[in-house]
């Protein structure tokens, strides 16, 4: 239905064009699509400039999330350098232009990680870390290497909340 995606970005199964990606990005996309149809025509060039839209709401929330999760332990000027960089001085900036997998991966790392933080104050934070790291494989398989390590990390600093870690996975 989409000719402009093209080996190779898509397959072709059973007839149909096929995105090599997980579509939980997208799904997360949906209402930003939703939005934008009211605004514009989606097509070719509607659908992108909304893949952007909403790839840029995901990296700015990410920036939040990280300037959350380092303001706990810092100054908030350290927060907000941090929370800048990440958002302009690293590869954000340039997977935000378009609906990847990286904005959303990126998005549930930062929530993971400001749970992390969370949990050493309240121990009931360590089990939800769960569901963002779940999300991040959701939307990125590759970084399920990055997410094993967090994960183990987790259940050795807190062997207590495996249960609560698998239920909120």
């Amino acid at each position: 239905e989409y000719p402009e995606v093209e080996d190779p970005f898509a397959r072709t199964v059973s007839e149909h064009r096929a995105s090599i990606y997980p579509v939980f990005s997208a799904v997360l996309a949906a209402p930003v699509f939703f939005v934008a149809r009211l605004f514009f025509v989606l097509d070719e060039n509607g659908t992108a400039l909304a893949g952007k839209l909403a790839a840029s709401l995901f990296s700015a929330l990410a920036a939040g999330a990280l300037f959350l999760a380092v303001g706990r332990r810092r100054p908030q000027s350290d927060a907000t350098w941090t929370a800048v960089l990440f958002a302009l001085g690293t590869s954000v900036w340039s997977t935000s232009q378009g609906l990847w997998q990286h904005p959303a991966a990126m998005l549930f790392l930062a929530v993971a990680l400001l749970l992390l933080l969370k949990a050493e104050d309240d121990v009931a934070w360590a089990g939800r870390v769960g569901l963002p790291l779940a999300c991040v494989v959701a939307a990125r398989h590759a970084d399920l290497v990055l997410v094993g390590v967090v994960t183990l990390g987790v259940l050795i600093r807190w062997p207590r909340a495996i249960p609560r870690f698998l239920l909120w996975s």
